[in-house]
């Protein structure tokens, strides 16, 4: 079968290829198989992947059947027929080059090449499974470690929502009374987990002025202290 190397230009996050992963030692997943791309990495050669597969055995936290749609039948079919379930492995991630990675194919075209046949994941899944491998990675971490992690990352989520309303209205796309509730509460719960919450802090010097008169309209004066 022709195969043809994907550049890192191609590949889709999210969707599933054929990845070559040899060479392997012990335990880990070898030869041609199918992933799914988790990131691109930021040097534009490398991909982050983690792999799939169609046996049950070991079953649990590091295992789970998912649903693919669009997979060749000779994927989701034995050769007696009987259905073939797809399972993502979630302690098989790796970092590998992006020619590594291969199309899937499903026949033929009119001009005989291979029919090469997109399988992007579906999105509250493909989200799952990310938010799955994330969960694994700060159980490494101890308690108080993984409070202050969530802690941030509450912060950052708020802080970010709060700036995005704000700016909505600088570019004119709502009013203030669109935003007035919403910034409330996210500065009423980003004064919680920090006390020292001064929104200059966040802003380059450029645009605090006009985040300011936002505020300053949403009349929050304790926004603007």
């Amino acid at each position: 079968m022709e195969e043809i190397d994907l550049r890192y230009s191609d590949i889709k996050i999210g969707h599933i290829y054929y990845a070559d992963l040899r060479p392997v030692r012990d335990f880990e997943f070898g030869d041609n198989h199918l992933c799914i791309v988790l990131e691109k990495c930021s040097d534009s050669r490398s991909v982050i992947v983690v792999s799939l597969t169609s046996k049950s055995s070991g079953l649990g936290s590091n295992k789970e059947k998912i649903l693919v749609s669009g997979l060749p039948k000779r994927l989701t079919q034995d050769k007696d027929g009987n259905p073939v379930d797809t399972y993502v492995v979630f302690d098989q991630v790796r970092t590998v080059v992006s020619n590594r990675l291969q199309y899937v194919y499903d026949g033929k075209n009119p001009d005989g090449t291979n029919k090469i046949i997109e399988l992007p994941v579906d999105t509250e899944i493909f989200s799952y499974i990310v938010s799955k491998l994330a969960e694994l990675k700060i159980k490494c971490l101890t308690k108080s470690e993984q409070t202050k992690y969530h802690k941030e990352k509450l912060f950052d989520l708020v802080l970010d929502d709060m700036l995005e309303n704000i700016f909505s209205v600088i570019k004119g796309k709502n009013a203030v009374d669109d935003i007035r509730e919403n910034v409330s509460k996210s500065h009423k719960l980003l004064c919680t987990i920090n006390p020292n919450f001064l929104i200059d802090n966040h802003v380059i010097l450029e645009k605090q002025e006009e985040v300011r008169e936002v505020l300053e309209k949403i009349s929050q004066k304790s926004l603007v202290p």
